[in-house]
C-alpha cells in the first residue's frame, strides 16, 4: 500500500495542489524542489514508495537550465531509485511540447526517453503525462499559463496582449490533472510494471479572444454585483473559479449601495439573468413598505431578524391573507403577480428582510404599481 510519497518541483503550481491533496488524504508527503541539494534527494527517495516528478525549467534565459533541471534531474532521480533497492513508481509531468524542437521540448523528450528505458529494463511502473496549458489557482502569472497572465492582469485592471493566433488553446484544468494523479496512486499495483502515457480529461479549447472575453465578462459582472452564467459549461465554471483566485486578496470585496429613507433601507446584493434578484430590505419599528403590486414579477420574502407582518390581497378583491414572519422561525412568504402587498415592522427593534425577485430590477420598466393593501 502507497503511504510515503515524493514530490520533486513540489513548490510549483502543480505540486503545491497536489501536496495538499495528498495530505488532505492522509499520505506522507516528501518536498524536494531544485534549490535543494543531491543528498537531500537520496534520503527522500530512501523513504518514499512512490514518486510525483514535476521539478523543471519551463523558461529561462539560460539555455543549459533545461538540460540541467529536465534531463540530469531525472538522470539523478532514476540512479537513486537504482540504488534504492525498490520498485517505486513514477508519475512524470512531461509535456505537449515534448514533440517539438525548443531546448525545453527537447529536455522533456530526453526526461521521457529516460524513464521509458528505465521502465522497460527494470520493469518499473512508470506513468507519463503530455499535458497541455494548465489553469486554475495558485499558478504563477507572466510565467507559463496564459490563463493565470490574463486572470491576474484583468483583475488589476492591466493591459493584457492577445497574439494572433488562429489554434484554439489546449487547457486542462488543475484539479482534474491532481485527480488523475491521485487515481494512479490509489489504484497502482505492484504487478503493474509497464510504461504508459496518460491524459487528463476532459481537455478543453479555447481561443485567446475568448479566453479574453470570457475573463473580461466575469471582471464586469462582478462590478455590477451580477452573477455569472456559468453552470451549464465546465469550461466557463472551471474559468470562473480561477478568475476569482486571481483577484488581489485586498479587492475581494465590492462596495453595495443602500437606498434610504425614513423607513429604513433597500439594498440590492446579487442579481442573475436565470434566477433573477436577491435584495436586503432594512425596516425601521413600526415602519409600512410596500403598498403595491407587480403585473408578472414574482417575489419572495424571508424575514431573517425581526418580526413583521405581510398583507397581500389580490386586486379587484377584498379579501386580505396576513402572514407574522419571525426571525427566529425563518419561513417563505410568495408575493404572487396581481396581489398588492406590504410588509410592517411589528416589533420595536429593526427587521431585516431578504427579498427575491425573478428578475433583474430596471427601472424604465419597473412593474411597480401603488395600491394600498
Amino acid at each position: 500500500m502507497i503511504k510515503k510519497i515524493l514530490v520533486t518541483g513540489a513548490n510549483g503550481f502543480i505540486g503545491k495542489n497536489i501536496c495538499y491533496a495528498l495530505k488532505s488524504s492522509n499520505y506522507e508527503v516528501f518536498k524536494y524542489d531544485i534549490n535543494d541539494t543531491t543528498n537531500q534527494l537520496e534520503n527522500l527517495v530512501d523513504k518514499c514508495d512512490f514518486i510525483i516528478h514535476l521539478a523543471a525549467t519551463n523558461r529561462s534565459e539560460n539555455i543549459n537550465d533545461f538540460e540541467k533541471n529536465n534531463v540530469v534531474l531525472t538522470e539523478l532521480l532514476i540512479k537513486l531509485i537504482i540504488a534504492s533497492n525498490k520498485k517505486i513508481p513514477v508519475i512524470f509531468a512531461s509535456s505537449i511540447q515534448a514533440t517539438n524542437s525548443t531546448p525545453f521540448g527537447e529536455s522533456k523528450r530526453k526526461a521521457e526517453d529516460i524513464l521509458k528505458c528505465f521502465s522497460s529494463e527494470r520493469k518499473n511502473c512508470v506513468y507519463i503525462y503530455r499535458l497541455p496549458n494548465l489553469f486554475g489557482k495558485w499558478g504563477t502569472p507572466n510565467y507559463n499559463s496564459v490563463v493565470a497572465t490574463y486572470c491576474y492582469n484583468i483583475a488589476r485592471n492591466i493591459d493584457i496582449r492577445i497574439d494572433e493566433r488562429i489554434e484554439p488553446l489546449r487547457l486542462v484544468y488543475i484539479d482534474d490533472v491532481i485527480n488523475s494523479f491521485m487515481a494512479k496512486i490509489k489504484n497502482y499495483s505492484i504487478i503493474d510494471s509497464s510504461f504508459e502515457y496518460c491524459t487528463v480529461t476532459p481537455e478543453y479549447q479555447i481561443t485567446l479572444n475568448e479566453l479574453a472575453n470570457t475573463l473580461l465578462k466575469f471582471k464586469k459582472e462582478r462590478e455590477k454585483l451580477i452573477i455569472s452564467e456559468i453552470n451549464n459549461n465546465e469550461l466557463t465554471k472551471k474559468l470562473y473559479s480561477t478568475y476569482i483566485s486571481y483577484i488581489d486578496e485586498n479587492d475581494l470585496s465590492t462596495a453595495l449601495s443602500a437606498h434610504l429613507d425614513e423607513r429604513g433601507s433597500f439594498t440590492e446584493l446579487l442579481k442573475s439573468t436565470s434566477f433573477g434578484q436577491i435584495s436586503i430590505n432594512k425596516i425601521r419599528a413600526k415602519q409600512v413598505k410596500g403598498n403595491h403590486f407587480h403585473m408578472s414579477k414574482v417575489e419572495k420574502y424571508i424575514v431573517v431578524d425581526g418580526v413583521c407582518e405581510i398583507k397581500l390581497r389580490k386586486i379587484g378583491e377584498c379579501n386580505i391573507a396576513s402572514y407574522i414572519c419571525d426571525g427566529k422561525n425563518l419561513k417563505i412568504v410568495d408575493i404572487p403577480p396581481g396581489y398588492t402587498h406590504n410588509i410592517t415592522n411589528v416589533s420595536n427593534e429593526d427587521a431585516l428582510v431578504l427579498i427575491w425577485a425573478d428578475e433583474i430590477f430596471d427601472g424604465d420598466h419597473a412593474d411597480t404599481y401603488i395600491e394600498e393593501v
